[in-house]
């Protein structure tokens, strides 16, 4: 027979296991969402209410923890704060969501230390900035999130400082995906200081969306402390004056794809030396665009050897079909095209 230490053991050993995800209530409770103990799927044709699903996944306890929370709807129109009440995620995925356009800057209250991933697809989340919908700032809540995904959104711009530190310090977000590699996105602006407090980025997609302006310290992040960063803006609509100034965190290498922007003509120099200044390892890729042979990108001709150019500067030909940088400075010295 059992002791009563070991009965008591053994009942704690399975309240643990309760509250840590094995619990599922009863599935017309928490329908239309249902539960395997480690996934919370929620799969709406209707408005869904997800208040009382979560107080029935809470079942009394002051938390569950799960390990992936999936939402597909084709009506559910906004993430309400405190969405998830007490119950916690290691994963939050939005799938198939046309309409649900808005997240409420609390929306992920409660899952600051749980959440390392978030990822939405097909889901609208074109919502502006306002009091009550901000979904950058609910983002930069979750202090432990190491990756998002965001993949045939309606998000047309990056907000100025859209990433915010006022919740914690983002010391785990290295991956930003917001391309599959095809063209489709809907993105136009990159505002200003926008990824500025993501103090470990390391790889940032935004290639084939619609991007027009790229805003001042953009890329600039305070106190780094990544293994440097690809920035992929290939594929966009990015011309010479898209750009502000301070584009990337001095001393952090970069690595900039600028490939596929057809109307970018050339590289202004108050812009893009601060870009090989900041690290002499950092690389600029051109592929597929076509300088001007004019006066200006004479600078990057005359430069060429003092900014080692030859391995820093990829891809870049002019029209002439004869790379950039084997131009003489006597024939990049003409009146700009642009």
């Amino acid at each position: 027979m059992l002791s009563i230490n070991a009965i008591t053991a053994f009942l704690l050993i399975i309240a643990a296991i309760v509250v840590n995800g094995e619990y599922c209530p009863d599935p017309d409770v928490i329908s239309p969402c249902s539960c395997d103990g480690k996934r919370i799927k929620c799969l709406a044709l209707g408005e869904i209410e997800l208040a009382p699903i979560m107080e029935a996944l809470l079942d009394g306890q002051q938390h569950r923890y799960y390990q992936t929370f999936e939402l597909e709807s084709n009506a559910a129109t906004k993430l309400d704060a405190y969405t998830f009440k007490g119950v916690r995620f290691e994963e939050i995925v939005l799938t198939s969501g046309p309409l649900l356009s808005c997240v409420h800057p609390m929306a992920f209250a409660g899952q600051e230390a749980s959440v390392t991933r978030f990822e939405a697809t097909l889901t609208n989340l074109s919502s502006p900035r306002t009091s009550e919908c901000d979904l950058f700032y609910a983002l930069s809540g979750l202090t432990q999130l190491q990756s998002i995904t965001m993949i045939g959104t309606q998000l047309n711009e990056i907000p100025d400082g859209a990433f915010t530190d006022k919740m914690g310090d983002q010391f785990n977000l290295t991956t930003i995906l917001l391309s599959n590699g095809r063209p489709g996105g809907q993105i136009e602006r990159i505002g200003k200081a926008a990824f500025t407090a993501l103090r470990a980025l390391e790889k940032l997609d935004l290639s084939y969306q619609k991007l027009t302006k790229v805003g001042e310290g953009a890329f600039n992040l305070s106190d780094y402390i990544g293994d440097g960063m690809t920035i992929n803006l290939m594929g966009n609509a990015l011309t010479a004056t898209s750009f502000g100034g301070d584009l990337v965190t001095d001393g952090a290498v970069t690595q900039l794809n600028l490939s596929g922007n057809r109307g970018l003509k050339y590289l202004p120099q108050s812009v893009f030396k601060g870009v090989f200044k900041a690290n002499k390892k950092n690389t600029i890729d051109l592929n597929a665009d076509l300088m001007e042979i004019d006066s200006n990108n004479k600078w990057l001709v005359e430069q060429k050897v003092s900014l080692d150019l030859n391995h820093r500067l990829l891809h870049a030909m002019c029209g002439d079909g004869r790379p950039l940088l084997n131009h003489t400075v006597a024939e990049m010295d003409k009146p700009p095209k642009y």
